[in-house]
């Protein structure tokens, strides 16, 4: 049975200015590790949401997980737009 972890990037999910929770940080370590989990990157789009470009996240997201071996950005992340027509269609992806 597929596993996912679905990690929602918005201007709070690594804390303000990377001063982050570290269980955030351990939990996507893990997810990454193993095999049987796929991690799925959401980047919300909408300001009145924390949406925030997307080369902020290397501001604040802990460099470990920026390098290799966990290469967190990787992967595209799906853009999570504020219409609720284009929103409906990026949950869908």
């Amino acid at each position: 049975r597929p596993t996912f972890l679905l990690l929602y990037l918005n201007e709070l999910t690594f804390g303000v200015s990377g001063h982050g929770n570290v269980e955030i940080e351990m939990v996507i370590e893990s997810c990454i590790t193993n095999p049987k989990i796929s991690l799925i990157l959401v980047h919300e789009q909408d300001s009145l949401k924390g949406g925030c470009e997307f080369g902020d996240f290397f501001k604040v997201t802990p460099q470990k997980l920026i390098d290799e071996p966990y290469s967190l950005y990787r992967d595209i992340a799906i853009p999570l737009f504020s219409m609720k027509e284009y929103r409906d269609v990026s949950l869908k992806l």
